[in-house]
């Protein structure tokens, strides 16, 4: 679930192919293996749209929240 500047640049199938590889992990029995790869889909979704930039400061804390 992403912001609205960022669900401004991506759409719904960018995180339906994130969610696919979270759910081809549990399938396949490699839930941390796809997870690392899921991770890193989203890491290059968003560097497209939101590169980082000199003086750019990390404000948001680095921790996974899953939301019911």
């Amino acid at each position: 679930m992403g912001d609205d500047a960022i669900n401004d640049k991506l759409d719904q199938k960018d995180w339906d192919d994130v969610c696919w590889i979270i759910q081809d992990g549990f399938k396949k029995k490699q839930v941390a293996e796809n997870f690392k790869t899921a991770i890193l889909k989203c890491g290059s979704l968003l560097e497209t749209h939101f590169a980082i930039q000199p003086g750019d400061k990390n404000e948001l804390p680095n921790e996974l929240k899953i939301i019911d």
